[in-house]
């Protein structure tokens, strides 16, 4: 008998390991320069509760600590992307996934203040002149299934009545020298849309806006956002924000990857 309960006694206290689970926003677009969100929240505790969560991103020796994660993968390349849990008797998990990152295989747009819309827009010397005339081009090739890019020209300005914002999926950025591009929303409730669209060939509903001045030159709102989105994993890096804010919907999903569909403001000034 006393055999027996000794038995049962070391069997209760056997320790259990964590689990380790990595989950990711599902449908983004993963064109390097690409940020993207990891997060160990759906692991699950052991015989005591996880009190580290460590990264390995398999770049350049890139390491980290914490239970939600972004990580800039700068160059394309295929990652194993590496999470270990550990528990506070130090028992440990691991859980690993590939992240594949593409070089931009897509048509770049240019698009100047002085440039004009019957020009084909494939050059810095024949530049499209309206941000709406060279969205509609991009939606043309974007829709054969790879995200197009638009350069808009530094030190223009466009002000847009109404709200407006690139394809999805598509990439936005700045040529030339000196300051950042600007656009501009001076009316009320008018902004610049990260929102979601329809999902084309896998590469998802993103959208990375990089180097753009997006601003209201009609003063501060008080109630109104500049710029709106939703929870696809669309970026908006090194862009300044004036005027008002951002604005970000979130729609609850019922799986785990739908849990982390966030969206990245990345070395903006607001």
């Amino acid at each position: 008998m006393i055999l027996s309960t000794l038995l049962m006694a070391l069997a209760i206290q056997t320790p259990v390991d964590p689990t380790a689970a990595i989950t990711t926003p599902g449908n983004t677009m993963k064109i390097a320069p690409y940020t993207m969100m990891f997060s160990g929240t759906t692991s699950t505790d052991g015989s005591s509760p996880i009190v580290r969560w460590e990264w390995d991103f398999d770049d350049r020796g890139a390491t980290d600590e914490g239970m939600v994660m972004a990580h800039r993968f700068d160059s394309a390349g295929t990652y194993d992307v590496e999470l270990t849990v550990v528990g506070g008797d130090g028992h440990t998990d691991t859980d690993t996934i590939e992240v594949v990152v593409s070089a931009f295989s897509g048509t770049t747009f240019y698009v100047s203040s002085s440039g004009s819309d019957r020009n084909n827009g494939l050059s810095t010397s024949r530049p499209f002149k309206t941000l709406s005339y060279a969205e509609s081009q991009m939606n043309i090739t974007t829709s054969s299934g790879s995200p197009n890019k638009l350069l808009l020209k530094r030190g223009d300005t466009w002000t847009i009545t109404g709200n407006w914002g690139p394809p999805s999926p598509s990439i936005v950025d700045a040529y030339g020298g000196g300051a950042k591009p600007i656009i501009d929303f001076p009316t009320a409730d008018d902004h610049f849309s990260m929102g979601a669209g329809s999902a084309t060939s896998g590469w998802g509903l993103s959208r990375i806006v990089n180097n753009i001045n997006i601003t209201n030159s009609s003063g501060d709102r008080l109630t109104d956002d500049i710029v709106t989105g939703t929870e696809w994993g669309s970026t908006l890096r090194d862009c300044d924000l004036e005027g008002g804010g951002v604005k970000v919907s979130h729609t609850a999903g019922s799986t785990p990857s739908q849990h982390v569909k966030l969206f990245i403001l990345e070395d903006c000034t607001i």
